[in-house]
């Protein structure tokens, strides 16, 4: 999320003219003193080149000049998120939030920072209250997979993957996910459904054959495993997951082969019977 926020909040590529960018920002700075507005864009500038001391103190200015201003408040929260000031940001986030209630990224935002902070409960009502604001929006029942999921609350986190498929059947992502979920659950079939329906999707998918090929691993059906990775390799020959994965399973493959062997020999009459 942090990367994220940087991104939301810059502007491009600074170049050659970063300093006399600034040199003119902090001009108006001291110009306008009083300019909630021409701190909030040197504390922009400051935030975006790395400068956090600067950037914390221009939006506090700008925060305190425009009390009742919501944009300012949530890039506030983003730079106090990105800064470590958890409890803060919360608070900036909170404020902006009340000032602004039915603004879906605030919504977002206090979610992501809840679930960062473990407060399970409330960042479930966010995504929630996301859902109910979007109901064919995918991207709330993502959250909430993922939410669920670090908790390792499985069954709700594959109920909540297949309400974000619901709304988005054709995304190849949503189907990993899921059968990740289930096998990480030890529901075997279910996963190895949810991998077969985004190989479907893209039948040349290296990570499905692959995700696929570890699962009949660990179901021990090794003639499944190596016929997996090995579609895997045919879609990525470098993947070096796969790779071990095949060697593995010929290798069991090999081993209950030798198996047979040797029980058929212990079976076998001798020539004196």
């Amino acid at each position: 999320m942090k990367q994220l926020i940087v991104t939301i909040l810059a502007l491009g590529l600074l170049g050659a003219c970063a300093p006399r960018q600034q040199r003119a920002l902090e001009k108006a700075v001291r110009q306008n003193p009083d300019s909630a507005a021409a701190h909030l864009a040197l504390g922009r500038y400051c935030f975006q080149t790395g400068q956090y001391d600067g950037a914390l103190e221009h939006y506090r200015s700008a925060v305190s000049l425009a009390p009742a201003d919501p944009a300012g408040r949530s890039e506030y929260g983003h730079l106090l998120y990105f800064t470590c000031h958890y409890d803060d940001a919360l608070v900036q986030y909170r404020m902006a939030l009340m000032q602004n209630p039915e603004d879906p990224r605030l919504h977002l935002w206090l979610g992501n920072l809840y679930g960062f902070l473990a407060r399970d409960r409330e960042a479930e009502a966010e995504y929630l209250w996301l859902a109910r604001e979007d109901p064919k929006d995918p991207e709330p029942y993502l959250m909430l997979g993922s939410l669920y999921g670090a908790s390792r609350n499985w069954g709700q986190a594959a109920l909540a993957y297949r309400q974000a498929i619901a709304r988005s059947p054709r995304d190849k992502s949503l189907w990993m996910i899921l059968g990740n979920t289930y096998a990480a659950a030890g529901q075997a079939p279910e996963a190895e459904s949810a991998y077969r329906s985004a190989l479907a999707l893209d039948p040349e998918n290296a990570e499905a054959w692959t995700c696929l090929g570890q699962l009949h691993l660990s179901m021990r059906d090794w003639k499944e495993a190596s016929a997996d990775f090995t579609a895997a390799l045919l879609a990525d020959p470098k993947r070096a997951d796969a790779k071990q994965g095949l060697a593995l399973a010929l290798t069991k493959l090999q081993d209950q082969a030798q198996g047979r062997v040797r029980t058929g020999q212990a079976e076998r009459p001798s020539a004196g019977f």
